[in-house]
């Protein structure tokens, strides 16, 4: 945590910092959206506080993907309200679009929608008086990084509408990142000493869709009209000097012959691809308005693995869709084991207000779902451990997480999103979070595998 005490305005005057704190739900875009506000906020020479040490201004980023979700949300909203009543309180995320009686209950005043969430910095700065306040460059690179791999936003929105989901309606229309302002973050997270960065939007495979097909703007002599993702991830590997690209979740029929090309010829993309399937049933995928079937799903991931036999494929499933039979959940259950997924994320299906699913006749019992998550987690557990275990003996790329050097050891996560342990040795000392570095996997250890560097 960076600990500022004292910085100067612009007329060289002393000032008495605020202190803040952000609490981040959901998914990696969220993280990154926070960490932007983090970053604009320490450069200014604002204190980052954790949210039990009184901060002057509390930010909370929300998700609603889910009912749990929402109850996360309110849970913390009410605790923080009453550990810190003199706090001015933030909401920011996809939960404040559709909760405003539950803000009015609770007297949350600053609330900022997604498409609002970049006014964050200047109406703190404003409320603490120091409207001028301008963010010192300098400060702004060393604070870039605060994790062991940057999250780098590339487009938000999504226009799918699957029947289950409320994201469409939070996140709205697409809206494509600058590529000049992407490289720019992947520089500055080079600059700070991380070596890996995740790709990461509500809708990747469409970067580039809301680009004006009449635009002559260019970067690289490549036309904004022409950018898609994978001519993005070919301009990011040739401007930036990051050691390893790592995509966020993708669409299946987004992965492209060329996408796959692009992976398997270039070191630096990571052979890692995070795509949903969320049913075996070709009938529930209809029902759920996905733009595939299985058949199209498992052609497609047979081309994958043949083209990049040795990527991770990892997924997300919906057990207890609206209309699901034991006959569907099957169908799901087979498709997990042919596929053979490295890891699986289960969901058990949340109605989501003003979607269609949740009008939709025979929802499923809470207990047919608990019974359902459970034999599919079990599965997928299984399946995990068949993977990582299928990589013992391997030498793996590992972007160190964690050093214990009172306990002699590091961890990490490898390009095939495996956890890997590792005991320091005389070189360690040159070691730093961040860092990616080669070792060889002898055996299994908790949960993944325990090795040595090489």
């Amino acid at each position: 945590m960076t600990q500022n005490s004292k910085i100067h305005d612009g007329k060289n005057e002393r000032i008495k910092l605020k202190r803040f704190s952000v609490f981040t739900f959901g998914c990696k875009t969220n993280q990154s959206e926070s960490d932007v506000i983090i970053r604009e906020l320490l450069s200014c020479g604002f204190e980052l506080v954790q949210y039990s040490e009184k901060p002057d201004f509390m930010i909370i980023n929300t998700c609603t993907v889910t009912s749990i979700s929402d109850k996360k949300a309110r849970q913390l909203i009410r605790r923080i309200k009453l550990l810190n009543p003199l706090a001015k309180i933030i909401v920011t995320g996809c939960f404040v679009n559709f909760n405003n009686e539950f803000f009015n209950k609770t007297g949350i005043d600053y609330i900022f929608s997604n498409e609002h969430k970049d006014e964050i910095t200047g109406f703190i700065k404003k409320e603490s008086g120091y409207d001028n306040l301008s963010a010192d460059k300098e400060a702004r690179l060393q604070l870039t990084g605060r994790h062991t791999r940057e999250f780098i936003k590339i487009q938000d929105g999504c226009e799918q509408k699957c029947s289950y989901c409320i994201v469409p309606y939070v996140r709205n229309k697409y809206k494509s990142q600058l590529p000049g302002k992407i490289i720019e973050g992947i520089n500055l997270a080079s600059a700070n000493g991380l070596e890996e960065i995740v790709i990461t939007g509500i809708h990747i495979g469409k970067y580039g869709a809301d680009f004006n097909s009449n635009d002559s703007v260019a970067i690289d002599n490549v036309k904004f009209s022409d950018l898609n993702l994978c001519s993005l991830l070919e301009l990011l590997i040739k401007k930036t000097h990051i050691k390893r690209i790592r995509l966020s979740s993708i669409e299946i029929n987004e992965i492209t012959d060329e996408l796959q090309l692009l992976i398997k010829n270039n070191d630096r993309l990571a052979k890692h691809l995070h795509i949903p399937l969320q049913s075996g049933s070709s009938k529930v995928l209809s029902d759920m308005r996905r733009p595939y079937d299985s058949s199209f799903f498992f052609e497609k991931i047979k081309k994958i693995k043949k083209l990049l036999p040795d990527a991770a494929l990892t997924s997300d499933i919906i057990v207890g869709f609206p209309g699901e039979t034991n006959a569907d959940f099957n169908e799901t259950l087979n498709a997990a084991v042919e596929i053979n997924f490295s890891k699986i994320h289960v969901f058990k299906y949340s109605p989501r207000k003003f979607t269609p699913a949740a009008l939709m006749d025979d929802q499923v019992k809470e207990e047919i779902k608990n019974e359902r998550s459970l034999k599919l987690r079990e599965l997928a557990l299984e399946l995990r451990q068949a993977y990582i275990n299928s990589n013992n003996g391997k030498i793996l790329k590992v972007a160190i997480e964690k050093i214990n050097y009172s306990k002699g050891y590091a961890s990490g996560m490898s390009e095939n999103y495996i956890k890997v342990y590792f005991p320091l040795n005389e070189h360690s000392e040159e070691l730093k979070i961040g860092n990616i570095v080669n070792a060889k996997a002898d055996r299994a250890y908790l949960d993944g595998l325990q090795g040595f560097l090489i």
